[in-house]
């Protein structure tokens, strides 16, 4: 009995120490998960626009949709 509540104890403060710790690694959004959604999203708008042979504007207005602007 003397040796089973140690072993108890050590694995309560084992799992706490794992659980306290998941959740912030799995809540902490990556730094380029929002700039890669806006891209994307501003992507698939410029491409619905008709841009022709105008890459470099597409391309320019994309970057003020990413900007916000």
């Amino acid at each position: 009995m003397r040796n089973l509540v140690p072993t108890l104890i050590g694995a309560m403060l084992t799992s706490f120490a794992i659980v306290s710790v998941a959740p912030q690694a799995s809540a902490a959004p990556k730094a380029g998960s929002v700039y890669a959604t806006k891209k994307a999203e501003c992507t698939r708008k410029a491409d619905l626009k008709k841009w022709g042979i105008h890459r470099i504007q597409r391309s320019n207005w994309i970057n003020d949709c990413i900007a916000g602007g």
